[in-house]
């Protein structure tokens, strides 16, 4: 509970919660289902007339963890997708102009996590921003970021964290991924004692580990007919899918032209 209510007046009113019998509660372990992609899968959507086509790049990834490769490797992510001037966002919007935005990140949970990268793209400039997203990712996890994008992460991520925790909302927010996860108390101050004290290599090898382009799965939804032949000449598999995302059957190009 977050509340500008004192302490004392609030603790009063909920001690009929006290008397409330308690259970431990016992959550089986989610088992991982050893899905892990051994190469690259284009999934394809028919999204008939559609003017865009809605990218989504990702693999399985790790876990949370609030202070180790989760942690490193959502910084490291920084420069790559995770604010307005990234290496995607400069590529797919800035010098291409293939879209309006486009943004990666870790997420993560108790059992299992992921990484992913999403954007709408203009129709005519699919097979593009599916190829140049690959080849930033590939380099980025090849090469790591460069020192500027490594001081600038470490100054624009500690002035916005700064700013995370003003309100009732993102106090209850951390408060809860305490309980959720066990968090110890000054779990807050440990990241950023660690964001001051990271270097470079040490975020680079994190990314090396974690960003895997040789087994990301490509979910394109977008107008089948006009899209379909540039995302061929990709040579990537393709796997056609419905609305609900069971596989279709597959079907020659002239049978799924209007």
């Amino acid at each position: 509970m977050s509340t500008d209510l004192q302490a004392d007046a609030l603790l009063a009113e909920l001690q009929d919660l006290a008397a409330l019998p308690v259970e431990a509660g016992e959550r089986p372990p989610l088992a991982a289902d050893g899905g892990t992609p051994s190469g690259r899968q284009l999934y394809l959507v028919d999204k008939a007339g559609a003017a865009q086509s809605s990218l989504r790049i990702g693999h399985p990834a790790i876990p949370y963890d609030a202070l180790g490769d989760f942690y490193q490797a959502g910084l490291a992510n920084f420069p790559l997708g995770g604010v307005f001037n990234s290496r995607l966002n400069l590529k797919l919007r800035e010098a291409r102009g293939y879209t309006y935005g486009v943004r990666s990140a870790f997420t993560g949970g108790p059992e299992l996590g992921s990484f992913g990268v999403s954007s709408e793209v203009n129709r005519d400039a699919t097979a593009a921003a599916v190829s140049e997203t690959l080849q930033v990712l590939e380099a980025y996890a090849a090469e790591g970021m460069s020192e500027p994008e490594f001081d600038f992460l470490r100054n624009a991520i500690g002035q916005r964290d700064a700013l995370r925790y003003e309100t009732p909302f993102n106090k209850l927010e951390l408060l809860t991924d305490i309980l959720q996860y066990d968090l110890p108390l000054d779990y807050r101050n440990r990241q950023n004692q660690l964001l001051r004290t990271v270097d470079r290599e040490s975020l680079n090898a994190v990314i090396a580990r974690q960003l895997r382009p040789d087994t990301l799965s490509i979910v394109v939804v977008g107008d089948l007919a006009s899209i379909r032949p540039g995302l061929e000449a990709l040579g990537l598999p393709i796997r056609l899918l419905d609305e609900d995302g069971f596989e279709r059957p597959g079907k020659a190009d002239s049978e799924d032209s209007p």
